[in-house]
């Protein structure tokens, strides 16, 4: 989905591209001390993450994280 930056504590209103995946509550604060991941977006923020799509973070952690994010739901 597409966000103004400034709704995960961004400076500025442009559009970026972010994903919200769940992850455990151990992965959440160790991921939230990155400048790619945020406390997610209209979700459960102890259980879920939103995740930058911006082509800095590497695509085999954010193909990761979706997978776990999967497993965790079911």
């Amino acid at each position: 989905m597409k966000l103004p930056r400034n709704k995960v504590g961004l400076a500025g209103n442009e559009l970026m591209e972010v994903v919200n995946v769940k992850v455990d509550l151990e992965m959440a604060e160790i991921l939230s001390q990155s400048n790619d991941f945020f406390p997610a977006y209209h979700m459960n923020k102890e259980h879920w993450i939103t995740v930058r799509l911006d082509g800095q973070l590497e695509k085999e952690i954010v193909f990761s994280l979706l997978d776990e994010s999967f497993w965790l739901t079911k």
